[in-house]
């Protein structure tokens, strides 16, 4: 049996695809696989039950779209059977996953990477009974994604993503935590909690020289009320890994298992997808999903 590839759009995406990028995307695939699958989700549950079927062969999946659409397709394919290959081809509105992996930002040129390269098995995270492959984080950073205006993101992309930081920076409001990490525990008051398996979050990096997304851990960022101003920082993309360790209002720590309680309960973002949450568990799944990276 020969190689078989699927290409996965998500009708959802940041930026829809047109036409022709899909012949192009197509006519470059080809060239690896002896047979491909474009399969166009219309919702999410849909694309779930298509990319969880062992039936539907893949060898190669190739997922056009945002961050989103990577979520999904992480999501989809982690229980399988055998796991296919992963490659980005970023088209959404920060493509934050692809700037981890360091990937070209235009999806054609990503799909011309793609081509003959040896995958890199990335670790994901497991928060209850989701994986995430970027970040799992609350407070100001769900908050910011549950803010973001639809229409100015439509028409602004990752502008809008800023806009809405701003503005809910300026009315954040601390809530209490109690919080385990792999034994050790912890308790505070936070605007936001992050935990971090790739290294960008809104096309901003992320300050630290310990992320890695093969180490089996996640780096965590505790802000406090006093560290606003470091978020702002690190919007403007002027926060260094020196200056974070040094910022006595933001607490960074590693682990691999992590439990998570805060009062109120705060909505959880998963690689910008908003859920609901009350006791947040996480996890690593290490190792587990392989994906062409530009490393």
């Amino acid at each position: 049996m020969g190689k078989k590839g699927v290409l996965l759009h998500n009708r959802q995406a940041g930026n829809a695809a047109e036409d022709s990028l899909l012949e192009e995307l197509q006519e470059v695939i080809r060239t690896e696989v002896d047979t491909l699958e474009v399969f166009t989700g219309e919702t999410a549950e849909e694309t779930l039950l298509f990319l969880r079927n062992d039936e539907h062969l893949m060898d190669k999946l190739w997922v056009l779209g945002g961050d989103g659409t990577v979520h999904l397709a992480v999501e989809g394919i982690r229980t399988r059977k055998s796991i296919p290959e992963v490659a980005v081809l970023p088209a959404g509105t920060c493509n934050d996953t692809a700037r981890s992996l360091q990937l070209p930002l235009k999806p054609l040129e990503a799909c011309k990477a793609s081509i003959g390269k040896e995958p890199v098995l990335l670790d994901a995270g497991l928060c209850g009974d989701e994986a995430f492959i970027n970040f799992a984080g609350l407070g100001l950073i769900a908050d910011t994604s549950e803010n973001i205006d639809p229409d100015l993101k439509e028409k602004t992309g990752r502008v809008s993503y800023f806009v809405s930081a701003w503005q809910t920076m300026k009315e954040a409001q601390p809530f209490s935590y109690s919080m385990e990490v792999d034994g050790e525990h912890y308790r505070g008051e936070a605007i936001m909690i992050l935990a971090a398996n790739g290294g960008f979050l809104g096309t901003s990096e992320l300050p630290s020289e310990t992320i890695s997304m093969t180490d089996g851990k996640l780096d965590l960022f505790i802000v406090k009320m006093g560290g606003r101003s470091v978020f702002g920082e690190w919007l403007q993309q002027k926060l260094t890994s020196t200056s974070i360790e040094d910022a006595e209002n933001v607490t960074w720590l590693q682990g691999s298992s992590i439990m998570l309680d805060t009062d109120p309960p705060k909505k959880l973002d998963l690689d910008g997808e908003l859920r609901e949450a009350g006791t947040v568990e996480i996890s690593i799944l290490k190792q587990r999903i392989p994906f062409i990276t530009g490393w």
